[in-house]
């Protein structure tokens, strides 16, 4: 754990403790060297309350150097360095779009907030909009998935949206959430949005695939895209979302994928190629222990 995840930069200082002297200044995104495997206390840094949650940071102290300064950080403000790098793990995605949930989330997903315009997307049963909001991300390292993502108001927040360029706010043409498109809740659909064909199921003995074959297209008007191909094996499970979030006038989409290699895809209409209808813009990744 030793790249430096705090958004502001990370002070070394000369003890374990927030209130000692400060030696150094890493900036956000450099490495640290640990210069010991033990570690020197467990520390509650801060505790931040959202209008529906409550997030503690907590990290151990650990004692590194870095460029010829040697001091004490903790590490609920440092992050794997294999984890790092969105655009090394898929340069297609998370470039000019991230795509984020409020709450716990895992280490690879970590982004520099001040690259992006940040946007919560927020839908009860009278109101679809999206607002301008900021965002903070850090850690609680006791916790299994220990990322967290806070959004202070977070009531009625469904995902968060990271723009390099501003994006038009106010009341978004939500068409579906939550879409299930296989195992018990499957259901063949043909709209003016979408079409998929029945699934294919295969065996193994006692085991049933649930890696359905099956199409899904993309409509607008007359035109297709096609998102999975028959005979593809495509893990593809849910619509989480549907609407015109860019404001286009044509449908965007949130795609969830897999099941241990959990991710959601964000594919927006407005960046879409000559030929397309879509563009899968960011990708949010997750799993049952990452």
């Amino acid at each position: 754990m030793n790249k430096v995840v705090a958004n502001s930069g990370l002070n070394l200082r000369a003890k374990p403790t927030t209130q000692s002297q400060k030696v150094g200044h890493v900036p956000y995104g450099e490495t640290v060297e640990i210069l010991h495997r033990e570690h020197y206390g467990l520390d509650t840094l801060q505790q931040i309350d959202t209008e529906k949650n409550s997030y503690k940071v907590i990290g151990y102290w650990l004692k590194v150097s870095y460029k010829g300064i040697s001091g004490y950080v903790n590490n609920a403000y440092l992050n794997t360095s294999k984890d790092w790098d969105f655009q090394k793990d898929n340069h297609l995605y998370n470039n000019d779009f991230v795509l984020l949930y409020p709450g716990i989330t895992c280490v690879s997903n970590y982004v520099k907030l001040s690259q992006y315009y940040w946007y919560g997307y927020y839908s009860n049963a009278s109101d679809c909009t999206l607002k301008p909001i900021k965002v903070e991300m850090n850690r609680n390292v006791i916790e299994m998935n220990d990322v967290q993502t806070i959004v202070k108001e977070d009531t009625d927040l469904l995902f968060i949206v990271g723009s390099r360029k501003p994006m038009q706010t106010g009341p978004i043409n939500e068409v579906v959430k939550d879409f299930q498109i296989n195992g018990y809740e499957y259901r063949r659909e043909e709209s003016n949005y979408l079409a998929f064909s029945e699934p294919y199921f295969e065996s193994y003995g006692d085991y049933s695939d649930r890696s359905y074959d099956f199409t899904l297209k993309i409509k607008h008007k007359h035109e297709y895209q096609y998102i999975m191909e028959s005979r593809n094996r495509g893990d593809l499970h849910t619509i989480k979302w549907m609407g015109d979030l860019d404001q286009d006038g044509r449908m965007d989409y949130i795609l969830d994928f897999g099941e241990k290699s959990y991710h959601s895809i964000l594919y927006l209409s407005s960046q879409r190629i000559k030929g397309s209808l879509l563009k899968a813009v960011a990708r949010f990744k997750s799993a049952y222990c990452c």
